[in-house]
């Protein structure tokens, strides 16, 4: 299982494993711009934008170098727990039942 706190993994999620799909289309969805496309020109831009993602993903991983990434890697963690944190947290809000 892949560890996206870590950002080497998180990368290679994005690059080869599906995640630029995964990241586009749910940052996408959560814009009205992208809401109000007609579904053709959604999927070109999901598609698209998933792409330039992936690239970006695997140029980060074969170009910048790697103590960068270490020096940058407790950062992200960081920034990438608060980040899973919150959407647990809208999903467990969503999900409850006693909500009003």
């Amino acid at each position: 299982m892949t560890n996206l706190l870590d950002i080497k993994e998180f990368l290679l999620w994005i690059a080869v494993s599906g995640g630029a799909a995964v990241l586009f289309s749910w940052v996408a969805e959560q814009v009205g711009w992208f809401q109000k496309q007609v579904p053709k020109t959604k999927w070109w831009i999901s598609m698209l934008g998933s792409v330039v993602l992936a690239v970006g993903a695997k140029l980060i991983i074969d170009f910048v170098p790697a103590e960068t990434l270490a020096a940058i890697a407790p950062y992200f963690a960081i920034v990438a727990a608060v980040v899973v944190s919150f959407v647990a947290n809208q999903v467990a809000h969503a999900l409850d039942p006693n909500k009003k």
